[in-house]
């Protein structure tokens, strides 16, 4: 068997709002499906919940209709999207701050 370290908090909290709504699926639609909040699944994405366990993400797994690998793996859809919007964001921040000591 495999070993599965998860993702950080942020990260796979994206990666689980990425998949769910790619899919359509509402965080009320996943909530019913593993028998928890909205605003809990919803802390989950924003990353307010650092480390969400293991049965927690693989029942938001089932429900969005992926597996905990695909919300893991750095190969996922949107991935190299995320990273240069981390990117862009920093790169604002930077030019901001210059604007600002002007």
């Amino acid at each position: 068997m495999t070993n599965v370290t998860l993702t950080p908090g942020p990260a796979i909290g994206r990666a689980i709002r990425d998949y769910r709504e790619r899919r359509g699926v509402t965080l009320d639609a996943i909530a019913r499906r593993i028998h928890t909040s909205h605003g809990y699944v919803g802390k989950i994405e924003r990353g307010e919940v650092p480390n969400p366990s293991i049965g927690i993400v693989m029942a938001i797994a089932a429900a969005i209709g992926c597996t905990v690998g695909e919300l893991v793996s750095e190969e996922r859809p949107g991935a190299e999207a995320e990273r240069l919007r981390g990117v862009i964001r920093e790169a604002r921040r930077v030019l901001d701050a210059a604007e600002v000591g002007r």
